[in-house]
Protein backbone atom coordinates (compact mmCIF):
# COMPACT_ATOMS: atom_id res chain seq x y z
CA UNK A 1 0.00 0.00 0.00
CA UNK A 2 1.66 3.41 -0.99
CA UNK A 3 1.09 6.63 0.16
CA UNK A 4 -1.49 7.83 -1.49
CA UNK A 5 -3.88 4.65 -0.97
CA UNK A 6 -2.91 4.96 2.69
CA UNK A 7 -4.29 8.80 2.45
CA UNK A 8 -7.63 7.54 0.50
CA UNK A 9 -7.98 4.73 3.55
CA UNK A 10 -7.79 7.07 5.86
CA UNK A 11 -9.69 9.63 4.43
CA UNK A 12 -12.42 7.28 3.85
CA UNK A 13 -12.60 6.03 7.06
CA UNK A 14 -12.56 9.83 8.86
CA UNK A 15 -15.89 10.33 6.50
CA UNK A 16 -17.46 6.88 7.55
CA UNK A 17 -17.01 7.81 11.16
CA UNK A 18 -18.11 11.22 10.78
CA UNK A 19 -20.91 9.81 9.07
CA UNK A 20 -21.74 7.27 11.74
CA UNK A 21 -21.73 9.92 14.57
CA UNK A 22 -24.03 12.63 12.27
CA UNK A 23 -26.26 9.47 12.08
CA UNK A 24 -26.82 8.83 15.70
CA UNK A 25 -26.59 11.91 16.46
CA UNK A 26 -29.65 12.86 14.50
CA UNK A 27 -31.36 9.60 15.50
CA UNK A 28 -31.03 10.49 19.15
CA UNK A 29 -32.59 14.23 18.53
CA UNK A 30 -35.18 13.10 16.92
CA UNK A 31 -36.38 10.55 19.65
CA UNK A 32 -35.51 12.86 21.98
CA UNK A 33 -38.13 15.25 20.23
CA UNK A 34 -40.63 12.45 19.87
CA UNK A 35 -40.39 11.67 23.94
CA UNK A 36 -40.31 15.62 24.65
CA UNK A 37 -43.67 15.88 22.49
CA UNK A 38 -45.44 12.94 24.12
CA UNK A 39 -44.67 14.31 27.43
CA UNK A 40 -45.60 17.51 26.55
CA UNK A 41 -48.87 16.57 24.81
CA UNK A 42 -52.15 16.71 26.71
CA UNK A 43 -53.59 13.27 28.01
CA UNK A 44 -56.93 12.37 27.83
CA UNK A 45 -59.03 9.96 29.21
CA UNK A 46 -62.81 9.40 29.48
CA UNK A 47 -63.87 11.23 32.75
CA UNK A 48 -65.85 8.10 34.10
CA UNK A 49 -62.49 6.33 34.64
CA UNK A 50 -60.95 9.44 36.26
CA UNK A 51 -59.07 9.21 39.73
CA UNK A 52 -59.53 12.90 40.28
CA UNK A 53 -62.85 14.01 39.82
CA UNK A 54 -66.42 12.69 40.53
CA UNK A 55 -68.40 12.59 37.69
CA UNK A 56 -71.75 13.42 38.32
CA UNK A 57 -70.27 16.06 40.02
CA UNK A 58 -69.04 17.48 37.04
CA UNK A 59 -71.75 17.06 34.67
CA UNK A 60 -74.04 18.27 37.51
CA UNK A 61 -71.74 22.23 37.54
CA UNK A 62 -71.41 21.97 33.69
CA UNK A 63 -75.00 22.19 33.96
CA UNK A 64 -75.78 24.58 36.22
CA UNK A 65 -73.41 26.53 34.75
CA UNK A 66 -74.99 26.53 31.14
CA UNK A 67 -78.18 27.39 33.09
CA UNK A 68 -76.53 30.44 34.63
CA UNK A 69 -75.80 31.42 31.03
CA UNK A 70 -78.90 31.05 29.60
CA UNK A 71 -80.23 33.24 32.55
CA UNK A 72 -77.70 36.20 31.44
CA UNK A 73 -76.19 35.50 35.72
CA UNK A 74 -72.59 36.35 34.45
CA UNK A 75 -72.18 37.74 38.47
CA UNK A 76 -73.11 34.09 39.94
CA UNK A 77 -70.66 32.71 37.62
CA UNK A 78 -67.93 34.53 38.74
CA UNK A 79 -68.89 34.50 42.22
CA UNK A 80 -69.48 30.74 42.79
CA UNK A 81 -67.76 28.54 39.83
CA UNK A 82 -65.09 30.53 38.51
CA UNK A 83 -60.82 30.15 39.65
CA UNK A 84 -59.54 33.74 40.06
CA UNK A 85 -57.66 34.12 36.68
CA UNK A 86 -61.38 33.07 35.05
CA UNK A 87 -62.98 35.47 37.09
CA UNK A 88 -60.98 38.65 36.12
CA UNK A 89 -61.50 37.53 32.35
CA UNK A 90 -65.43 36.44 32.40
CA UNK A 91 -66.43 40.21 32.95
CA UNK A 92 -70.30 41.05 31.96
CA UNK A 93 -69.48 42.48 28.91
CA UNK A 94 -66.78 39.32 27.59
CA UNK A 95 -69.78 37.46 28.50
CA UNK A 96 -72.44 39.83 26.77
CA UNK A 97 -69.95 39.63 23.86
CA UNK A 98 -69.81 35.93 23.69
CA UNK A 99 -73.55 35.01 24.18
CA UNK A 100 -74.00 38.07 21.34
CA UNK A 101 -71.63 36.86 19.06
CA UNK A 102 -73.98 33.38 18.83
CA UNK A 103 -76.39 35.33 16.93
CA UNK A 104 -79.82 36.70 18.14
CA UNK A 105 -79.95 37.31 21.94
CA UNK A 106 -83.45 34.99 21.44
CA UNK A 107 -82.54 31.71 21.87
CA UNK A 108 -85.95 30.60 22.56
CA UNK A 109 -86.52 27.99 25.92
CA UNK A 110 -84.06 24.55 25.79
CA UNK A 111 -85.86 22.01 24.22
CA UNK A 112 -83.12 19.36 24.76
CA UNK A 113 -79.46 18.36 25.40
CA UNK A 114 -79.05 16.61 22.80
CA UNK A 115 -75.75 15.03 24.05
CA UNK A 116 -72.84 14.97 26.95
CA UNK A 117 -69.72 14.18 27.05
CA UNK A 118 -66.78 14.24 29.40
CA UNK A 119 -62.53 13.76 29.96
CA UNK A 120 -59.71 14.12 31.89
CA UNK A 121 -57.05 15.75 30.73
CA UNK A 122 -53.67 15.85 31.63
CA UNK A 123 -51.38 18.91 30.83
CA UNK A 124 -48.28 20.14 32.16
CA UNK A 125 -48.85 18.56 35.73
CA UNK A 126 -52.43 19.78 36.03
CA UNK A 127 -55.66 17.89 35.67
CA UNK A 128 -58.46 19.04 34.45
CA UNK A 129 -62.06 17.75 33.68
CA UNK A 130 -63.90 19.05 30.54
CA UNK A 131 -67.35 18.73 29.70
CA UNK A 132 -68.90 19.68 26.30
CA UNK A 133 -72.54 19.56 25.72
CA UNK A 134 -74.44 19.93 22.42
CA UNK A 135 -77.95 22.00 23.47
CA UNK A 136 -80.95 22.64 20.95
CA UNK A 137 -82.96 25.91 21.81
CA UNK A 138 -86.27 26.62 19.92
CA UNK A 139 -83.90 29.09 17.83
CA UNK A 140 -80.30 27.78 18.03
CA UNK A 141 -78.04 24.89 19.02
CA UNK A 142 -75.07 25.71 21.27
CA UNK A 143 -72.10 23.63 21.88
CA UNK A 144 -70.71 24.11 25.34
CA UNK A 145 -67.14 23.15 26.48
CA UNK A 146 -66.39 23.67 30.21
CA UNK A 147 -63.55 23.08 31.61
CA UNK A 148 -62.96 22.94 35.86
CA UNK A 149 -59.69 22.59 37.94
CA UNK A 150 -58.52 20.20 40.41
CA UNK A 151 -60.93 22.50 42.98
CA UNK A 152 -64.26 22.27 40.96
CA UNK A 153 -63.40 25.91 39.64
CA UNK A 154 -64.46 27.20 36.11
CA UNK A 155 -60.78 27.52 34.46
CA UNK A 156 -62.63 27.67 30.72
CA UNK A 157 -65.57 28.46 28.73
CA UNK A 158 -66.43 28.34 25.41
CA UNK A 159 -69.59 28.61 23.27
CA UNK A 160 -70.34 28.17 19.64
CA UNK A 161 -73.30 27.49 17.46
CA UNK A 162 -73.68 23.96 16.50
CA UNK A 163 -73.55 22.80 13.00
Amino acid sequence: MDNQDNIKYNTKSTFHKLMVGLIITLAVLVIGGFVYIYIRSPKTSELGNSNYYNTVQVYEKSEEVIGLLENRDYATIREKYCNEEMATQMTDEALTEATDSLGDNNWGSRTEIESKEGYEVKESGEVYAITQYKVTYENIKITYTIMFDMDMKLAGLSMEPLK
